[in-house]
Protein backbone atom coordinates (compact mmCIF):
# COMPACT_ATOMS: atom_id res chain seq x y z
CA UNK A 1 0.00 0.00 0.00
CA UNK A 2 1.71 3.35 -0.92
CA UNK A 3 1.78 6.62 0.88
CA UNK A 4 2.68 9.80 0.70
CA UNK A 5 6.23 9.60 1.83
CA UNK A 6 7.56 6.79 -0.30
CA UNK A 7 6.95 10.13 -2.54
CA UNK A 8 8.60 12.60 -0.87
CA UNK A 9 11.09 11.12 -0.20
CA UNK A 10 12.48 11.06 -4.17
CA UNK A 11 12.10 14.33 -4.09
CA UNK A 12 14.82 16.89 -3.44
CA UNK A 13 13.72 18.26 -0.18
CA UNK A 14 13.84 21.50 -1.26
CA UNK A 15 11.35 20.94 -3.58
CA UNK A 16 9.38 18.96 -1.40
CA UNK A 17 9.09 21.70 0.89
CA UNK A 18 7.34 24.20 -1.66
CA UNK A 19 5.02 21.76 -2.83
CA UNK A 20 3.70 21.18 0.35
CA UNK A 21 2.44 17.48 0.19
CA UNK A 22 3.02 16.61 3.48
CA UNK A 23 -0.48 18.49 3.46
CA UNK A 24 -2.28 16.90 0.65
CA UNK A 25 -4.57 13.57 0.46
CA UNK A 26 -2.65 10.72 -0.88
CA UNK A 27 -5.44 9.35 -1.98
CA UNK A 28 -6.28 12.77 -3.98
CA UNK A 29 -2.81 12.47 -5.35
CA UNK A 30 -2.41 11.39 -9.27
CA UNK A 31 0.57 12.33 -11.16
CA UNK A 32 3.40 14.68 -10.84
CA UNK A 33 5.02 16.03 -14.09
CA UNK A 34 8.59 17.48 -13.86
CA UNK A 35 10.07 19.27 -17.10
CA UNK A 36 13.89 20.57 -17.51
CA UNK A 37 12.70 24.34 -17.47
CA UNK A 38 9.23 24.23 -17.12
CA UNK A 39 7.10 24.57 -14.21
CA UNK A 40 6.51 21.65 -12.33
CA UNK A 41 2.77 20.03 -12.25
CA UNK A 42 0.44 18.44 -10.01
CA UNK A 43 -3.02 16.12 -10.87
CA UNK A 44 -5.09 16.52 -7.90
CA UNK A 45 -8.42 14.96 -7.46
CA UNK A 46 -8.05 14.67 -11.07
CA UNK A 47 -7.13 18.55 -11.81
CA UNK A 48 -4.09 20.14 -12.99
CA UNK A 49 -2.25 22.64 -10.75
CA UNK A 50 0.75 24.32 -12.09
CA UNK A 51 3.15 25.71 -9.61
CA UNK A 52 5.75 28.66 -9.86
CA UNK A 53 8.65 26.40 -9.58
CA UNK A 54 10.94 25.98 -12.32
CA UNK A 55 12.49 22.42 -12.99
CA UNK A 56 16.11 21.76 -13.27
CA UNK A 57 18.61 19.43 -14.91
CA UNK A 58 19.85 19.21 -11.48
CA UNK A 59 17.08 18.68 -10.07
CA UNK A 60 16.01 15.82 -12.04
CA UNK A 61 19.19 14.45 -11.91
CA UNK A 62 18.86 14.30 -7.98
CA UNK A 63 15.53 12.67 -8.19
CA UNK A 64 16.73 9.68 -10.03
CA UNK A 65 19.67 9.23 -7.96
CA UNK A 66 17.05 8.94 -4.62
CA UNK A 67 14.82 6.88 -6.85
CA UNK A 68 17.58 4.29 -7.63
CA UNK A 69 19.20 4.28 -4.41
CA UNK A 70 22.01 6.03 -5.73
CA UNK A 71 22.62 3.07 -7.80
CA UNK A 72 20.99 4.19 -11.66
CA UNK A 73 23.17 2.28 -13.31
CA UNK A 74 21.57 -0.65 -11.44
CA UNK A 75 18.49 0.43 -12.89
CA UNK A 76 19.37 0.40 -16.46
CA UNK A 77 17.31 -1.92 -18.33
CA UNK A 78 14.53 -0.21 -16.88
CA UNK A 79 15.08 2.87 -18.45
CA UNK A 80 15.28 1.34 -21.61
CA UNK A 81 11.49 0.48 -21.12
CA UNK A 82 10.93 3.96 -19.75
CA UNK A 83 10.13 3.99 -16.43
CA UNK A 84 11.30 2.51 -13.09
CA UNK A 85 9.15 0.61 -10.38
CA UNK A 86 9.52 2.63 -6.41
CA UNK A 87 8.48 1.69 -3.41
CA UNK A 88 4.62 1.48 -2.83
CA UNK A 89 4.43 0.53 -6.66
CA UNK A 90 4.51 4.10 -8.15
CA UNK A 91 5.98 4.44 -11.40
CA UNK A 92 8.46 7.05 -12.70
CA UNK A 93 8.23 7.49 -16.53
CA UNK A 94 11.05 8.86 -18.23
CA UNK A 95 11.58 10.67 -21.71
CA UNK A 96 14.64 12.97 -22.96
CA UNK A 97 17.32 11.76 -25.48
CA UNK A 98 17.34 7.99 -26.56
CA UNK A 99 20.64 6.11 -27.61
CA UNK A 100 19.26 3.88 -30.44
CA UNK A 101 20.88 0.99 -31.62
CA UNK A 102 19.47 -1.25 -34.18
CA UNK A 103 16.15 0.36 -33.90
CA UNK A 104 16.35 -0.64 -30.38
CA UNK A 105 16.62 1.65 -27.62
CA UNK A 106 19.71 0.94 -25.46
CA UNK A 107 19.45 3.63 -22.86
CA UNK A 108 18.85 7.83 -22.43
CA UNK A 109 21.81 10.09 -22.43
CA UNK A 110 19.90 12.80 -21.61
CA UNK A 111 16.71 12.56 -18.93
CA UNK A 112 15.15 15.82 -18.99
CA UNK A 113 11.11 14.72 -18.12
CA UNK A 114 10.26 13.09 -15.35
CA UNK A 115 6.43 11.77 -14.79
CA UNK A 116 5.21 10.39 -11.43
CA UNK A 117 2.30 7.99 -11.79
CA UNK A 118 0.83 7.24 -8.15
CA UNK A 119 -0.29 4.01 -7.38
CA UNK A 120 -3.68 3.52 -5.60
CA UNK A 121 -5.14 0.33 -4.76
CA UNK A 122 -8.92 0.17 -4.84
CA UNK A 123 -9.22 -2.74 -2.78
CA UNK A 124 -13.12 -4.23 -3.23
CA UNK A 125 -13.41 -2.77 -6.59
CA UNK A 126 -13.93 -6.41 -7.91
CA UNK A 127 -16.51 -7.26 -5.87
CA UNK A 128 -19.27 -5.25 -8.59
CA UNK A 129 -18.00 -7.42 -11.13
CA UNK A 130 -17.83 -10.84 -9.16
CA UNK A 131 -20.67 -12.61 -9.04
CA UNK A 132 -20.63 -11.96 -13.15
CA UNK A 133 -16.94 -13.22 -13.04
CA UNK A 134 -17.54 -16.40 -10.85
CA UNK A 135 -21.29 -16.73 -12.03
CA UNK A 136 -21.07 -20.54 -13.49
CA UNK A 137 -17.64 -20.85 -13.27
CA UNK A 138 -14.65 -18.77 -13.81
CA UNK A 139 -14.23 -18.49 -17.78
CA UNK A 140 -11.85 -16.73 -19.81
CA UNK A 141 -13.03 -12.94 -19.35
CA UNK A 142 -11.95 -10.12 -21.16
CA UNK A 143 -12.03 -6.56 -19.85
CA UNK A 144 -12.51 -3.89 -22.14
CA UNK A 145 -11.75 0.05 -20.95
CA UNK A 146 -10.65 3.32 -22.59
CA UNK A 147 -7.80 4.40 -21.64
CA UNK A 148 -7.55 5.50 -17.61
CA UNK A 149 -11.18 4.21 -17.06
CA UNK A 150 -9.91 1.86 -14.46
CA UNK A 151 -9.19 -1.50 -15.65
CA UNK A 152 -5.74 -1.99 -14.06
CA UNK A 153 -7.06 -1.37 -11.09
CA UNK A 154 -9.83 -3.66 -11.56
CA UNK A 155 -7.86 -6.51 -13.01
CA UNK A 156 -5.78 -5.87 -9.79
CA UNK A 157 -8.44 -6.34 -7.01
CA UNK A 158 -10.18 -9.09 -9.20
CA UNK A 159 -6.72 -11.39 -9.00
CA UNK A 160 -6.71 -10.45 -5.99
CA UNK A 161 -10.51 -11.21 -4.85
CA UNK A 162 -9.72 -14.91 -6.81
CA UNK A 163 -6.10 -15.73 -5.16
CA UNK A 164 -8.27 -15.32 -1.88
CA UNK A 165 -10.64 -17.61 -2.11
CA UNK A 166 -10.58 -20.33 0.30
CA UNK A 167 -13.03 -22.27 -1.15
CA UNK A 168 -11.58 -21.86 -4.77
CA UNK A 169 -7.63 -23.03 -3.90
CA UNK A 170 -6.63 -21.70 -7.60
CA UNK A 171 -2.99 -20.50 -8.41
CA UNK A 172 -2.70 -17.48 -10.17
CA UNK A 173 -0.13 -16.39 -12.16
CA UNK A 174 0.20 -12.22 -13.03
CA UNK A 175 2.02 -11.38 -15.94
CA UNK A 176 3.19 -7.69 -15.19
CA UNK A 177 4.90 -6.27 -18.03
CA UNK A 178 4.63 -2.62 -17.09
CA UNK A 179 4.95 -3.38 -13.62
CA UNK A 180 1.77 -1.75 -12.65
CA UNK A 181 -0.27 -4.28 -11.18
CA UNK A 182 1.70 -5.81 -8.45
CA UNK A 183 3.82 -2.98 -8.63
CA UNK A 184 6.64 -4.85 -7.49
CA UNK A 185 9.80 -3.27 -6.10
CA UNK A 186 12.99 -5.01 -5.97
CA UNK A 187 11.09 -8.15 -6.74
CA UNK A 188 8.05 -8.00 -3.87
CA UNK A 189 4.76 -6.86 -4.89
CA UNK A 190 3.70 -3.71 -3.21
CA UNK A 191 -0.06 -4.21 -3.80
CA UNK A 192 -2.00 -6.41 -2.52
CA UNK A 193 -2.50 -9.50 -5.20
CA UNK A 194 -3.49 -12.02 -2.91
CA UNK A 195 -2.14 -15.22 -1.48
CA UNK A 196 -2.07 -17.66 -4.26
CA UNK A 197 -0.04 -15.68 -6.71
CA UNK A 198 3.07 -15.50 -8.39
CA UNK A 199 4.05 -12.34 -11.13
CA UNK A 200 6.12 -12.28 -13.70
CA UNK A 201 7.64 -8.17 -13.43
CA UNK A 202 9.06 -6.51 -16.10
CA UNK A 203 8.28 -9.42 -18.19
CA UNK A 204 6.69 -9.40 -21.74
CA UNK A 205 3.39 -10.66 -21.64
CA UNK A 206 3.76 -13.65 -24.84
CA UNK A 207 6.89 -14.66 -23.11
CA UNK A 208 5.54 -14.62 -19.40
CA UNK A 209 2.74 -16.55 -20.04
CA UNK A 210 4.66 -18.91 -21.44
CA UNK A 211 6.92 -19.70 -19.14
CA UNK A 212 3.81 -19.29 -16.35
CA UNK A 213 2.28 -22.91 -18.17
CA UNK A 214 5.60 -24.41 -18.18
CA UNK A 215 6.93 -23.08 -15.00
CA UNK A 216 4.04 -22.12 -12.51
CA UNK A 217 1.10 -24.60 -13.17
CA UNK A 218 -1.69 -21.62 -12.77
CA UNK A 219 -5.16 -21.83 -12.73
CA UNK A 220 -5.42 -18.73 -14.30
CA UNK A 221 -3.16 -16.35 -15.62
CA UNK A 222 -4.07 -12.48 -15.51
CA UNK A 223 -2.37 -9.94 -18.22
CA UNK A 224 -2.99 -6.34 -18.82
CA UNK A 225 -3.17 -4.87 -22.16
CA UNK A 226 -3.52 -7.80 -24.61
CA UNK A 227 -3.38 -6.54 -28.62
CA UNK A 228 -0.03 -8.00 -30.63
CA UNK A 229 -0.61 -11.21 -32.42
CA UNK A 230 2.13 -12.88 -30.19
CA UNK A 231 -0.13 -12.01 -27.47
CA UNK A 232 -3.05 -13.72 -28.90
CA UNK A 233 -0.88 -17.18 -29.92
CA UNK A 234 0.03 -17.32 -26.85
CA UNK A 235 -3.54 -16.76 -24.76
CA UNK A 236 -4.63 -19.46 -27.69
CA UNK A 237 -1.57 -22.16 -26.38
CA UNK A 238 -2.16 -21.32 -22.78
CA UNK A 239 -6.28 -21.84 -23.10
CA UNK A 240 -5.22 -25.26 -24.98
CA UNK A 241 -3.15 -26.32 -21.63
CA UNK A 242 -6.51 -25.88 -19.94
CA UNK A 243 -5.45 -22.25 -18.03
CA UNK A 244 -8.17 -20.03 -18.09
CA UNK A 245 -7.53 -16.04 -19.04
CA UNK A 246 -8.50 -12.96 -17.56
CA UNK A 247 -6.98 -9.90 -19.75
CA UNK A 248 -7.33 -6.22 -20.21
CA UNK A 249 -7.68 -4.75 -23.41
CA UNK A 250 -7.81 -1.00 -24.71
CA UNK A 251 -11.10 -0.39 -26.11
CA UNK A 252 -14.63 1.72 -26.44
CA UNK A 253 -16.85 -1.45 -26.92
CA UNK A 254 -16.87 -4.67 -27.63
CA UNK A 255 -17.32 -3.64 -31.71
CA UNK A 256 -14.62 -1.35 -31.16
CA UNK A 257 -12.47 -4.64 -30.04
CA UNK A 258 -13.26 -6.65 -32.46
CA UNK A 259 -12.33 -4.55 -35.52
CA UNK A 260 -8.80 -4.32 -33.85
CA UNK A 261 -6.25 -6.60 -35.64
CA UNK A 262 -6.12 -10.28 -34.51
CA UNK A 263 -8.77 -9.64 -31.36
CA UNK A 264 -12.44 -10.15 -33.57
CA UNK A 265 -11.08 -13.99 -34.11
CA UNK A 266 -10.00 -14.22 -30.73
CA UNK A 267 -13.42 -13.57 -29.44
CA UNK A 268 -15.54 -14.85 -32.00
CA UNK A 269 -13.71 -18.18 -31.82
CA UNK A 270 -14.91 -18.48 -28.74
CA UNK A 271 -11.48 -17.86 -26.69
CA UNK A 272 -13.45 -15.04 -24.43
CA UNK A 273 -16.57 -15.99 -22.91
CA UNK A 274 -16.87 -13.49 -20.06
CA UNK A 275 -16.81 -9.73 -21.01
CA UNK A 276 -16.56 -7.09 -18.64
CA UNK A 277 -17.24 -3.41 -20.75
CA UNK A 278 -15.52 -0.10 -18.24
CA UNK A 279 -16.14 3.58 -19.44
CA UNK A 280 -15.45 6.78 -17.18
CA UNK A 281 -19.28 7.82 -17.69
CA UNK A 282 -19.57 8.01 -13.79
CA UNK A 283 -16.10 8.10 -12.99
CA UNK A 284 -13.23 6.09 -13.12
CA UNK A 285 -14.43 2.26 -13.05
CA UNK A 286 -17.94 2.55 -14.01
CA UNK A 287 -19.10 -0.79 -15.41
CA UNK A 288 -21.29 -0.16 -18.23
CA UNK A 289 -22.09 -3.87 -19.47
CA UNK A 290 -21.18 -7.42 -18.37
CA UNK A 291 -22.03 -9.91 -20.87
CA UNK A 292 -22.21 -13.39 -22.14
CA UNK A 293 -20.28 -13.70 -25.46
CA UNK A 294 -21.56 -17.37 -25.79
CA UNK A 295 -24.91 -17.04 -25.14
CA UNK A 296 -25.45 -13.86 -26.90
CA UNK A 297 -24.27 -15.46 -30.43
CA UNK A 298 -25.58 -19.17 -30.09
Amino acid sequence: MGDIGQIIKILPPALADKLRLHTLSFSRLNELRLRVGRNVTLIYDNKEIMYDIKVTKDCIMKMLELASNYSIYAYEQSFKQGFITIEGGHRIGISGHAIIENNVIKNFNYITFLCIRVAHEVIGCSNKVVDFVYGGGIDHTLIISPPGCGKTTLLRDLVRNISDNDRLHINVSLIDERQEIAGCYMGIPQNNIGRRTDVYDGCPKDAGMMMAIRAMSPGIIAVDEIGGQNDVQAIKYCIACGCTIIATIHGYSLENVMNKPFMGELISSDYFNKIIILSGRMGKGTVEQCLNYREQHS
